[in-house]
């Protein structure tokens, strides 16, 4: 099995294009038939991050972000969805 996590786009940003989804973390887990296993995928700071042509650097999206796992991209491979927020730190 590979879980995998996907983050949603952010608040939107004045002539930045955001994916629908971006693959942000994964992992391969080996199961035995019937077997169930707690898998822990942690998303760095750069997952929730954007390119700023007119900064030249990484630039945090702050605020309302969807998180989907499961095992592919198609939303009906996506059974688990939250919602977090991250923080404006700039300040």
């Amino acid at each position: 099995a590979v879980p995998q996590v996907y983050v949603g786009p952010g608040p939107a940003i004045d002539g930045v294009q955001q994916a629908v989804r971006s693959l942000r973390g994964f992992d391969r887990v080996y199961l035995e038939p019937g077997q169930v296993k707690q898998v822990t995928i942690t998303l760095d700071q750069r997952s929730f991050q954007y390119w700023s042509e007119p900064r030249q650097q990484w630039v945090t999206n702050s605020g309302s972000h969807t998180i989907f796992v499961g095992e592919a991209d198609a939303l009906a491979s996506l059974p688990l969805s939250a919602s977090v927020t991250i923080a404006d730190r700039s300040r």
